[in-house]
């Protein structure tokens, strides 16, 4: 099954600022690591421009006394539903809708 934390995008202008934020604090990657509570390697993969996501990223800001990141990654499930979404026309769309009412309605009475 599939990684269900999710992923928040990472570009070179967050990366300039979390290592300004670092010199600012005077703390150095395995610093921000614990406070953020993920692995060194993770804060390094990221500053290296070595992982353009990660689901780290609220923890991070958190760390440094930022707010939150913007709207992480659509899952793979969430991706494909967009997909099916967007080949459909607007009745195929409204039945998409009818039918994942009825799917929640009927879990609900399980």
């Amino acid at each position: 099954m599939a990684n269900k934390r999710p992923a928040y995008r990472v570009d070179d202008e967050w990366r300039q600022r979390v290592i300004r934020a670092l010199d600012e604090k005077g703390w150095k990657r395995v610093d921000l690591a614990r406070a953020a509570g993920c692995p060194p390697s993770t804060i390094t993969e990221l500053l290296n421009g070595q992982a353009d996501q990660s689901p780290y990223l609220p923890a991070i800001h958190s760390a440094l006394g930022w707010t939150p990141p913007q709207s992480p990654l659509p899952t793979a499930e969430t991706e494909q539903l967009l997909q099916i979404w967007a080949k459909l026309d607007e009745i195929g769309q409204a039945r998409l809708v009818e039918r994942g009412l009825a799917l929640i309605e009927a879990s609900k009475k399980r």
